[in-house]
């Protein structure tokens, strides 16, 4: 199955535009234990249990197809080291209670804890709320990046909304972190180590109708 055709995209009336990013909308059976991390990584930055949340999070976004999943191409490493090592403090603290706060809905609607939910209840928990940012609470995520961090969120008055700013920062980092992924950009796309001359203009049969690594 082609990926293209495989991952539907879910984020339309979202606000948000990204190359080949979705989501699928049929995902496996419930989980009955607790998920783990199986390659024995851990996380620099995140917290262990929440860092495999969120890699099982990452391969809903995008699963295993054709080409891999990004679980395989280890997307959740590039997320671990972004928010630790590029995000500002303030940021940080952000996407932590952002996940704090996934976590919670999870719960109060399954009645389950997060870390035992299943593919389908996460991804219908993530999915519900990235269709619902609309352009002005992406606008108001993006005015926030820029200032001091508070606690004090109020959904109704557009201030700081943690959960809006996890599901579409970490959505976005899903995306960027598997296609510049060594797995993918070296083994699914073409890539070119050494970049030829610019070519600003080319007819498009000569490009082969392939992708090419970021």
């Amino acid at each position: 199955m082609d990926r293209r055709k495989a991952i539907k995209t879910i984020s339309i009336g979202a606000g948000i535009t990204i190359s080949m990013g979705a989501l699928m909308t049929t995902f496996s059976a419930c989980q009955e234990e607790a998920r783990t991390m199986t390659d024995g990584w851990e996380a620099s930055f995140l917290d262990q249990q929440d860092a495999i949340l969120l890699d099982e999070l990452t391969d809903i976004i995008l699963p295993p197809t054709d080409t891999p999943g990004a679980k395989e191409a280890h997307v959740i490493r590039y997320v671990d080291q972004i928010i630790g090592n590029v995000y500002k403090a303030k940021d940080q603290i952000a996407f932590n209670e952002g996940i704090a706060a996934f976590k919670a809905k999870v719960k109060a609607k399954y009645h389950i804890e997060p870390y035992k939910a299943s593919r389908e209840q996460l991804e219908q928990t993530f999915a519900t709320h990235l269709k619902s940012l609309t352009d002005e609470k992406i606008d108001n995520i993006k005015k926030s990046s820029v200032q001091p961090y508070s606690k004090d969120i109020d959904e109704r008055s557009g201030e700081r909304n943690v959960l809006d700013e996890f599901v579409y920062s970490f959505y976005r980092l899903t995306i960027a972190g598997y296609y510049g992924s060594q797995l993918i950009g070296t083994e699914h796309l073409v890539y070119a180590p050494v970049p030829g001359p610019y070519q600003g203009c080319i007819p498009l049969e000569e490009t082969n109708g392939i992708s090419w690594a970021l």
